[in-house]
């Protein structure tokens, strides 16, 4: 008993020092970025001062093109408070680390695990320039560690209203849910006459939205062509391999990560291989197989690429800067953020 207890102490000292670095280093970087999409956030932030309730989602679209009301909303409670932005968003920032030094104790992570995942490229990001993603991050880890039914769905439900981005998990979450009941349904109730039903349908959606929904799907054309990188897809291939090399469940990992491949056609490679990373570090996570060599080596790789990030905010203002080019950042908010 006392040996437990002493663990357990042990963990929250350094949960608590953690949490109290993360606060500090996110302040100490956020006072440098003052480029990119942070251009825009502040501006926000300043408009929210002496606004009303009533006006925050309008200056939400106004500014940063954002409708997610549990995003705006927060931001508009620190700066009609008028605590400084830099404080209030390294406050979230702590509480999302925090919640990633919970779910990793409990998975019993060893210290190098803590090491890597703590200077991921894509923690970094999450902490300084994507201001709207973070919070749909908090939600999701909440859910993680959250020990009730309700609260992990709950959680989970409240993501997209925090970033509409965190829709594109939905169908990856879905699946691993389901992944048994898909089983036993491919098993025993997936038949041949069942199977043309089903593409017969498919088909006849696929021809009426062909005469009902031309403009819709004429703007999804140009969309799919301005967004397409169809070799983004080989580094989500290379992580799907990853993912395989290590998991306990092969089958279900490769469910998980399937939506993806679509996805990174329609969206971009930026946003989605975040995504498909951080399920996979969670999947890999919870069934303690993140320490496999291949992961290891993936982990190492982005904990690099959080150092070329850094030097960008400190040297640029901007740790995007030069990531996609070599040529100087405009900012926009077509990034990650």
């Amino acid at each position: 008993m006392n040996k437990t207890k002493f663990i357990m102490s042990k963990n929250s000292l350094l949960n608590a020092a953690l949490t109290s670095a993360a606060f500090i280093m996110s302040y100490v970087l956020l006072s440098f970025y003052t480029e990119g999409d942070q251009i825009h956030y502040k501006r926000l932030y300043e408009a929210f001062e002496a606004a009303y309730f009533w006006e925050v989602m309008d200056l939400g679209v106004l500014h940063v093109s954002s409708a997610e009301p549990i995003t705006l909303y927060i931001l508009w409670v620190g700066a009609v408070w008028g605590i400084d932005k830099n404080v209030y968003i390294s406050i979230f920032n702590s509480i999302l680390v925090f919640g990633l030094l919970v779910l990793l104790a409990r998975k019993k992570a060893p210290l190098y695990i803590y090491l890597l995942l703590l200077t991921n490229f894509y923690l970094i990001v999450l902490l300084t320039g994507a201001e709207r993603l973070k919070f749909a991050y908090i939600f999701f880890v909440f859910a993680a560690i959250s020990t009730s039914t309700f609260g992990r769905f709950g959680n989970i439900a409240l993501a997209p209203f925090s970033h509409f981005q965190a829709l594109i998990y939905f169908p990856s979450l879905i699946l691993y849910y389901l992944y048994y009941d898909l089983k036993l349904f491919l098993r025993y109730y997936l038949t041949v006459k069942l199977l043309i039903v089903i593409v017969l349908f498919a088909v006849f959606v696929a021809v009426v939205s062909l005469f009902k929904f031309d403009e819709i799907l004429a703007k999804a054309i140009i969309y799919i062509s301005e967004n397409a990188q169809i070799t983004e897809a080989v580094n989500l291939l290379i992580l799907l391999i990853v993912a395989l090399s290590a998991t306990k469940n092969r089958l279900r990992m490769f469910l998980v990560l399937l939506p993806l491949f679509p996805a990174v056609v329609l969206l971009g490679g930026e946003r989605v291989n975040m995504i498909a990373v951080s399920l996979v570090i969670y999947y890999l996570l919870i069934e303690e197989r993140l320490n496999r060599p291949l992961p290891i080596l993936l982990l190492c790789y982005f904990s690099i690429q959080s150092i070329f990030f850094i030097s960008n905010i400190i040297q640029f203002g901007d740790g995007f800067y030069g990531l996609s080019s070599h040529k100087p950042y405009t900012p926009s908010l077509i990034r990650i953020s």
